[in-house]
C-alpha cells in the first residue's frame, strides 16, 4: 500500500475531473477507482474519527486486494487546505 497526502482542494479537483459513482466514490480520467473515506463515513452515519478512518481504509484495502489481487492501493490522506 502506497500513501500520499493531498489537500482537500486536490481531492475535489480529482472528483470534478472524474465520474461520480456514489457518496465518496468516483473514477478518475485514467479509470482509477477512488474512495473518500471521510465522505463514506459521513454517508453511513459513522463518526469521522482517526480510528474509524483507519478501520475503513484497512477494510477497503484488504477487500480490494482479496477481490482484485492485481489492484494497486494508494491511500491519499485528505489533509488540510492550510
Amino acid at each position: 500500500m502506497t500513501k500520499r497526502r493531498l489537500t482537500p482542494n486536490q481531492v475535489r479537483a480529482q472528483q470534478q475531473a472524474g465520474a461520480y459513482l456514489g457518496p465518496g466514490v468516483w473514477v478518475d480520467r485514467e479509470g482509477a477507482l477512488h474512495f473518500s473515506v471521510p465522505e463514506i463515513l459521513t454517508h453511513l452515519g459513522i463518526p469521522n474519527t482517526p480510528a474509524n478512518r483507519d478501520w475503513l481504509t484497512t477494510f477497503m484495502s484488504e477487500t480490494l486486494r482479496k477481490d482484485v489481487p492485481a489492484a494497486t492501493v494508494i491511500v491519499q490522506d485528505e489533509g488540510t487546505d492550510g
